[in-house]
Formats: C-alpha cells, sequence, structure tokens
C-alpha cells in the first residue's frame, strides 16, 4: 500500500518553488538541451553573444563574433558552445592581458536577408564597442558588448540594406541596458528610426517602440523588450520585461542598414547582449510572453512575462 500511495503520489504534478524553478528551466534548457529565442520565433536577421536556436548551439562551432585584440590589432572569431553560451574561455586567452574589441557580429540566421549580409560590423576601431566577458544581464554572469561617450560615437551596423516588406508589419526584440540619457536619433536596434527599438532621447527612464515612448525601462538596469510596429489592428505593442503597452507607430519601407547601439553624438553608456527583427510578421501576445520569458531567464532580469 505504501508503494502505491508514494507511486501515486509522484505522478502529481508538482506545485511551489520546486515546480516553478522546473517549469522556468524548460524555457532555456529541454532535456539538457539549449533553447535560444530562435526557438521561440522565427527572425529574419538576429545577432547576439549567445545561441540563436538549439540548431544552431549543437555543433558548438557557430561564429557569433569576430574581435580585435587592441595590443596588437588580431583578430578572431568566437563560436557559440553546444550548451548555448559564447566561448568564454576563447575569448578570455585571446584577450588575455589586453581589451578586445567587436569588429563583426555576424547574423546567426544565415538568412541573407540584407542586400549583401545582414552581418552587423564597425571598420572603424575607435568606434568599435568593448567586449566585457562577465557582469552582464541582472545575473551579472552573462557577457555584453559596451558603447560610452568616451568613444564619440559607438555602433555597428549591417554590411547590406533591408527595405521593411509594404505590409506594414515588423516584429523586432533586443535586450540590454541604458545608463544616461540618449539622443533622439539612438536606436538600440532598427534600420530606420520608425523601424526601431530605441531610447527617447534626453527623457531618462524611457524606451520605446518605433520612436516612441510607450514603455518605462528604468535607467541601469537590463531590460529583455520585444515588440511588434504595424497599422493593421494597432500601431505598436512592447513587451518590456513581460510588461506589455501599446503606441503609435508604422513601419518605414525605405531602404537602410540595420544597426545596433546607435548612440553617435550621445553621452549615453549602452550594454548589448542580442536583438533581432522579424520583417511581414506580427507576433502574436503568446509568441511574445514566450520569447519574454526566454530572454529573461537567461539573461537573469527581473519581471513576470
Amino acid at each position: 500500500m505504501y508503494r502505491l500511495f508514494a507511486l501515486l503520489i509522484g505522478l502529481l504534478p508538482l506545485a511551489g518553488p520546486l515546480a516553478h524553478a522546473q517549469m522556468n528551466a524548460t524555457i532555456v534548457f529541454d532535456g539538457g538541451r539549449y533553447i535560444g529565442p530562435g526557438d521561440k520565433v522565427s527572425y529574419t536577421a538576429w545577432w547576439g553573444l549567445r545561441g540563436y536556436s538549439q540548431a544552431f548551439a549543437q555543433p558548438g562551432t557557430g561564429i557569433a563574433i569576430r574581435i580585435v585584440r587592441d595590443s596588437d590589432s588580431t583578430e578572431t572569431d568566437i563560436v557559440i558552445l553546444s550548451d548555448g553560451n559564447l566561448d568564454v574561455a576563447a575569448a578570455d586567452s585571446f584577450c588575455s592581458a589586453t581589451t578586445c574589441k567587436v569588429r563583426t557580429i555576424y547574423d546567426q540566421t544565415a538568412g541573407g536577408a540584407c542586400s549583401g549580409s545582414c552581418d552587423l560590423v564597425q571598420a572603424t576601431a575607435g568606434n568599435r564597442p568593448l567586449l566585457v566577458l562577465t557582469g552582464g544581464g541582472g545575473s551579472g554572469t552573462r557577457p555584453y558588448l559596451q558603447c560610452g561617450p568616451s568613444q564619440g560615437g559607438c555602433e555597428l551596423a549591417s554590411v547590406g540594406t533591408y527595405t521593411a516588406d509594404a505590409s506594414n508589419l515588423l516584429s523586432i526584440s533586443y535586450v540590454g541596458l541604458r545608463v544616461g540619457a540618449g539622443a533622439a536619433t539612438n536606436r538600440l536596434v532598427g534600420n530606420q528610426a520608425a523601424n526601431a527599438i530605441g531610447v527617447i532621447g534626453g527623457v531618462p527612464d524611457v524606451w520605446g517602440v518605433s520612436g516612441v515612448g510607450n514603455s518605462a525601462g528604468t535607467d541601469d538596469a537590463w531590460h529583455a523588450t520585444n515588440g511588434t510596429i504595424t497599422d493593421v489592428a494597432f500601431d505598436t505593442i512592447n513587451n518590456t520585461d513581460g510588461s506589455e503597452t501599446s503606441g503609435t507607430g508604422t513601419v518605414n519601407n525605405t531602404a537602410g542598414v540595420w544597426k545596433v547601439m546607435d548612440m553617435i553624438g550621445t553621452a549615453a553608456t549602452l550594454r548589448f547582449g542580442e536583438a533581432g527583427f522579424q520583417d511581414d510578421a506580427n507576433w502574436s501576445a503568446a509568441s511574445r510572453t514566450s520569447l519574454c520569458h526566454n530572454q529573461r531567464l537567461y539573461w537573469g532580469i527581473a519581471g513576470t512575462c
């Protein structure tokens, strides 16, 4: 009888903190295998310091970034390991006793959506973001890229241009942090001021989709932001750390290069973890929530999706 009772108890669903921890674990790992943002939603292009998807991460050979050593300008590529993490040990060994900056962030979708390439590059050494190997995310354990005001401008831009689809549907996401108010042209990620997640110029603690201040995002804190831009049914929906707001905006169908950390002429410091977009797509509420869960839990960001 005791054995039967124990067996029946074992079949009951878990409750409380243990169940919550196990549920959270399956959002980023499933059966020990990594789950990336590309396993939650499809992207036209995506860049980041972790694996885009389980398929990208599994071989342990997918290239994420190209870094340059300050001491002798030697360059090397850094891959994503099979657990979905950036190969921090390889980067640390390469950058030993000096600093490294990022020349290229590769589009891990390899979709070829841009005219040329959606890889993001910065040819000017002084404007390249710094690679920081720890301290990123709300957990303080993840690698990240940083651009500071002393650089007089810092951004990475796609090799090719991209024209958003005329259907006026665009979904977009970004994980990062801002310290200090930015300028009106500030884009965390985007190919036009309208097609962007940005920080509202000169206004602290306000992030927005499509250049609209429709979401509060406290400075000096990491945020996971995703949303849609459309003039079909509504204009913009923005999900920041699980809190959703709506605003106004429309997709700009003019060709432009995609940029991350576009902060030329600002006094802000920006930190970058990942970003991407899907054209001609309106992520559903369920997709936005699922992506929010995945991003928050990987990067250790506060909030409730």
